[in-house]
């Protein structure tokens, strides 16, 4: 009986994904929306959110919500502004819904349903081979934004090494049209690369001088507490540059370039879309980083709390700690879950982590069962035995740092979503975003 269930749930499954696919392709084609694509192993939904930011002030725009970008979430972004999914209720509304947003006459439609969007903001996953090919046949991109990729990617795991994960990234720029735009992360040579796979037109992001949205004068922003004190990060400034033209940004309750990369992009798609710098940066003024994506909080006992325990890849991890050795603390305590789907690049990109975060850190939390090899290869490297501690979860690493966490320490919280570390920062934090 289990298994005729399972083959029903897989066959409903499969219907359900394709009428999905089916309604999202007809409603692009109905309302013809500029879709703005996103993709790269990290930093596509702050990207997104940025993007988001930048334009909605002057333009008609939606993001997907979340992390809808697979074979159901792409889809329902298209159909309507859904943040959270249900049980079949949903899902048969979902599918009512868009089958008479396509067949309704416009005016009949925008009395039911409200105005289509002139612009989809969309991201673009490829958890395994296939996926980019996939989401394209839903919507096709009339700009398409590559944020970063790294040595060894995420989900690299279901591809049969690094360069296949770069070819499925780059299948969402190689097939666009000589009208269409492509924005590239100029400071990563794979996806740099990618601009000779395209007849689009090119624009650049980034640190290099060459970039067309260039990211200048980047400084952690310090407050004091008291006289005396160790000052405290409250956030992140720089300076975005077009030609010769240059505005400032500040955006708080955050850390590390990550965002300022994110916001580089976005503005380089709003200046496409012929928006000016001024516009951007005043767009920006209330921008706020996106929940689990190295959010700044203020702590527990006069703690930090950097929470980043949304996903956690190579790149991520290393651009994280390499934030945590620019700033100053009392002491600073790294919590690294597991990194997943890596395959059998697993124990090398750990270890890699492992080393990078003994010359950082005080003291070293790993939990999960391949963030062994973090703690290990940290030992090898000569971190103190009695300052490296593993646990097998995340209720055991929040029971210890509740006891253990002192005043002023800094605090990183890192790891893939299963590894459930959300907890941990949630438990450890006052519920504020550092102001």
């Amino acid at each position: 009986m289990n298994k005729y269930l399972k083959q029903l749930r897989k066959f409903a499954r499969a219907v359900l994904m394709k009428k999905l696919a089916i309604l999202g392709r007809l409603i692009v084609r109905k309302y013809k929306p500029l879709v703005i694509g996103v993709t790269g192993s990290v930093g596509k939904t702050s990207t997104k959110e940025a993007i988001y930011t930048a334009l909605r002030t002057t333009k008609n725009i939606r993001r997907s919500r979340g992390n809808f970008n697979t074979e159901f979430g792409f889809p329902l972004a298209i159909i309507s502004d859904y943040a959270e999914v249900g049980g079949w209720l949903f899902w048969m509304g979902v599918v009512f819904r868009g089958f008479f947003q396509f067949i309704l006459p416009d005016f009949i439609a925008r009395i039911f349903f409200g105005e289509y969007p002139q612009i989809l903001a969309l991201e673009y996953a490829a958890d395994k081979p296939g996926d980019i090919r996939y989401l394209l046949k839903i919507a096709r991109p009339n700009i398409a934004v590559v944020t970063a990729i790294g040595d060894v990617p995420v989900h690299v795991e279901f591809y049969k090494d690094p360069d296949e994960v770069v070819k499925e990234k780059a299948g969402l720029v190689d097939e666009l049209s000589g009208t269409a735009h492509v924005i590239l992360n100029a400071d990563e040579e794979k996806v740099l690369k990618m601009r000779d796979q395209t007849k689009a037109i090119v624009s650049t992001f980034g640190f290099d001088e060459k970039a067309d949205a260039r990211i200048i004068n980047f400084e952690t922003k310090l407050e004091s507490a008291g006289k005396g004190t160790v000052k405290k990060p409250v956030g992140i400034r720089f300076e975005i540059q077009s030609g010769d033209e240059k505005v400032p940004i500040n955006i708080g309750a955050t850390l590390g370039k990550s965002q300022a990369y994110s916001v580089a992009a976005a503005s380089a798609v709003a200046l496409r879309l012929g928006l000016n710098l001024t516009q951007i940066a005043d767009a920006f003024t209330y921008f706020q980083v996106p929940g689990q994506r190295v959010r700044l909080f203020s702590g527990k006992g006069d703690t930090s709390i950097l929470d980043d325990s949304y996903n956690s890849s190579p790149v991520a991890a290393k651009l994280a700690i390499e934030t945590i050795a620019e700033i100053k603390a009392k002491r600073k305590i790294a919590v690294l879950g597991d990194m997943l789907e890596l395959g059998t690049f697993s124990d090398r990109a750990h270890s890699s982590i492992g080393r990078l975060a003994s010359r950082v850190f005080d003291i070293l939390i790993t939990v999960g069962d391949k963030a062994k090899h973090i703690a290990s290869a940290a030992k090898k490297e000569g971190m103190k035995e009695s300052n490296v501690f593993h646990f097998k979860t995340a209720d055991e690493v929040e029971e210890y740092l509740l006891k253990e966490m002192k005043k002023g320490d800094f605090i990183l919280i890192k790891g893939s979503k299963n590894i459930g570390l959300k907890k941990v920062a949630e438990a450890l934090r006052l519920g504020k975003l550092v102001e």
